[in-house]
């Protein structure tokens, strides 16, 4: 889930841009306006530019101080023309929002993750997301049911742990979360597990039990599995909009939190908030679920992300995918050059009456399929057209879909 857009490793802002499709879309289009409808930096531009990022939820307090740093460069820079001050607002909130080097220190060590939040933000599917994600890195995973009071809690996330391929601790219905995270972690333990999943109950409107509650599962954490390092995130859903800084304020009261999983991003218009969120906790974003572009550009990097899947659309007359390890799915009636320098996952490529160039490399296998009727796939090296040389076991996958359209598969020259 985590990733980045336009090259920058795992850079806060530059993943965030990547997962907020109307947000980017509302606060670029106004930006946009503003750096290329004043004809200089006076007080009306940044009354309308402090607009613009109230609107997208970034709040007053995380909106003033983006103002104030951006008032001191462009008076350090002797910056005159506000098209120029566009750049300088990106590399303060990179800047802001900068994620350590550290900030993943669990995936790499024996752990416990404590996964909190109200009911109904994704917990449970950010838990059976997160199990998928690390048994693919060879981690043995096991996840703790420990959310005894919602009524299907431990169902679900036993689908999720039969999706994964990973053990869940259980008990019944009603039993003490406390008793479920001391059996899990004694079959952490025995079972030489890597990382420990927990489940938790989101009873936020019963702070005092919610209180004790986490208190007493930490306590037997640290007491049966003291040598576990011990991470701790809050899952927020993203269309709540300032609400969810005050759920993350609120929880924060009554656990340390080390990061934050924000989710359901690109279905809302309030996505700024995470960087409202960090901004003013000073808690990282971790993870971000789904991802989805919509771009009107001539060209879109797409670089080092790793997702479930990332779903582009828009007009783009060229693609590069570098580093990427994610379903991409790419919509488009433009013809489209699409340039692959590396790549782990599926590809889709959608559009009707159009013809794409998809470039390769050399050692690049894959396999491919043509859906939707009158579509057609072409193969070419060194400039002539050959024989399919797609490979049936190849674990690369490219879906093609398209209607009186085509697609031309290029293997690069070395």
């Amino acid at each position: 889930m985590r990733g980045v857009i336009m090259g920058e490793k795992k850079g806060f802002f530059s993943r965030l841009v990547s997962g907020l499709t109307k947000t980017r879309k509302n606060i670029a289009s106004g930006l946009d306006s503003i750096f290329h409808g004043f004809s200089k930096i006076d007080d009306d531009f940044y009354e309308e530019l402090e607009e613009i990022l109230i609107m997208g939820d970034l709040g007053v307090d995380t909106t003033m101080n983006i103002i104030e740093d951006l008032q001191a460069r462009v008076k350090e820079e002797h910056i005159k023309e506000p098209a120029e001050c566009r750049q300088l607002l990106i590399d303060i909130i990179k800047k802001q929002m900068a994620v350590d080097e550290t900030a993943y220190e669990y995936e790499n060590r024996t752990s416990v993750v404590l996964v909190i939040g109200v009911n109904g933000v994704g917990k449970t599917t950010t838990i059976g997301k997160l199990a998928a994600q690390l048994k693919s890195q060879n981690k043995k995973v096991i996840m703790a049911a420990a959310d005894t009071f919602r009524a299907a809690a431990i169902e679900q996330l036993t689908e999720w742990s039969n999706r994964a391929g990973v053990d869940i601790i259980a008990q019944q219905e009603g039993s003490d979360p406390a008793a479920v995270i001391y059996d899990a972690c004694q079959a952490a333990k025995s079972r030489h597990a890597d990382i420990l999943l927990c489940d938790t109950a989101g009873r936020l409107h019963n702070k005092k039990n919610l209180m004790n509650e986490l208190s007493k599962i930490r306590r037997v954490i640290e007491r049966e599995f003291p040598e576990a390092y011990l991470e701790t995130l809050i899952v927020l859903d993203g269309t709540t909009g300032q609400n969810a800084l005050v759920q993350a304020k609120q929880f924060k009261e009554v656990s340390d939190i080390s990061g934050i999983v924000l989710t359901k991003l690109d279905g809302t218009a309030k996505g700024g908030i995470a960087i409202a969120i960090q901004s003013e906790l000073g808690i990282p974003v971790k993870y971000i679920g789904k991802i989805e572009l919509s771009v009107n550009a001539r060209t879109l990097n797409i670089t080092d992300i790793e997702n479930e899947h990332i779903e582009v659309n828009g007009k783009i007359s060229e693609v590069t995918l570098q580093g990427n390890k994610s379903e991409i799915e790419i919509d488009s009636n433009l013809d489209m050059q699409i340039s692959v320098l590396s790549h782990e996952g599926a590809l889709e490529i959608n559009q009707l009456s159009a013809t794409s160039r998809l470039t390769l490399p050399a050692d690049y296998r894959f396999r491919s399929t043509k859906k939707r009727i009158a579509t057609h796939i072409y193969y070419e090296r060194q400039g002539k057209k050959v024989d399919d040389f797609s490979d049936a076991e190849a674990d690369n996958y490219i879906e093609f879909n398209g209607i009186k359209s085509e697609l031309v598969i290029v293997e690069a020259e070395v």
